[in-house]
């Protein structure tokens, strides 16, 4: 189990029209313009951006490899520790991330399926890739310490 920088590059590079981009002191995976990934020099986690729904159901699921992501007083997405991570995972949390950030026009060409109105950045539903829902219950990613 676990991955690498290299395994993100290939899983996020592989999803349609990405482009890896700077981004700051990161280096970014972007569709369309947009940054749906980011990935620290040192390549021990990839930051992957999701809904709040998201955020606390791969957080409840998956507490020893994925984290919460604040910037400033905001989720934003998940942490993913990438020795901890397995390939499927990753994979499913770039591919949902990659899903908020492309255009109505890239959605339907990902695996066939039907493509699907964002609404503002985010898709509608917070329902994951495979249709199911995961409820925030038992979900171990509270507050930021100190923020509430």
């Amino acid at each position: 189990m676990g991955a690498g920088a290299a395994t993100v590059r290939r899983l996020a590079l592989a999803l349609p029209e990405t482009v890896e981009a700077p981004h700051h002191d990161m280096t970014s995976f972007r569709v369309a313009g947009k940054v749906f990934a980011t990935m620290p020099p040192e390549g021990g986690r990839v930051h992957v951006f999701l809904d709040e729904e998201e955020i606390e159901a791969y957080c409840a699921e998956f507490p020893d490899a994925v984290e919460e992501l604040w910037w400033g007083t905001k989720r934003r997405g998940c942490k993913v520790l990438l020795s901890r991570a397995p390939t499927a995972l990753l994979r499913e949390l770039l591919t949902e991330s990659w899903r908020r950030r492309a255009p109505r026009t890239l959605l339907s060409g990902l695996d066939g399926e039907t493509a699907t109105p964002p609404s503002g950045a985010a898709r509608t539903g917070g329902s994951r890739r495979d249709g199911s829902t995961r409820p925030p219950s038992g979900c171990r990613c509270g507050p930021r310490p100190g923020t509430r």
